[in-house]
């Protein structure tokens, strides 16, 4: 009720002549149809892009990949971003870690004497960046 009213539902009506079901060879009329009106302009725009692109008949080979362009080496000019920070502060990130491997750190940090959660990670994650960094010889 609303409002002191009765709500009437609308009588479905039947479906309209346009949906009734139909044979099948009329459906299938429908899906040849279906498919001309589509492959024609399908074959149109493949021809354009063909002729764009040169693939096809006489298409060129594909160039060669790039080769991945290794680091500079630094030398004594080269300052590298991390010389011009200040060790004085610090900076939060927020990342995300695999749930059991947070649950381990979360215990380690709570019950290791000494150690907190940012320690832990902080060792972790220094000693890391410091590896990749001598093997890409940046340091």
């Amino acid at each position: 009720m609303k409002n002191g009213k009765t709500l009437v539902k609308p009588v479905m009506s039947s479906r309209p002549p346009s949906v009734l079901p139909r044979g099948i060879s009329e459906s299938l009329n429908d899906l040849e149809l279906v498919q001309e009106i589509t492959e024609v302009p399908a074959r149109a725009a493949a021809a354009v892009l063909d002729t764009q692109t040169g693939a096809g008949e006489g298409a060129k080979p594909a160039p060669a990949p790039v080769e991945k362009v290794k680091p500079a080496k630094t030398d004594e000019k080269t300052v590298m971003p991390w010389e011009l920070v200040k060790d004085e502060g610090v900076i939060s990130l927020n990342f995300k870690l695999p749930t059991k491997l947070a649950t381990k750190l979360k215990y380690l940090g709570g019950t290791t004497y000494g150690e907190s959660m940012t320690s832990i990670v902080t060792e972790a994650v220094g000693a890391r960046v410091e590896k990749l960094l001598k093997e890409r010889k940046l340091v």
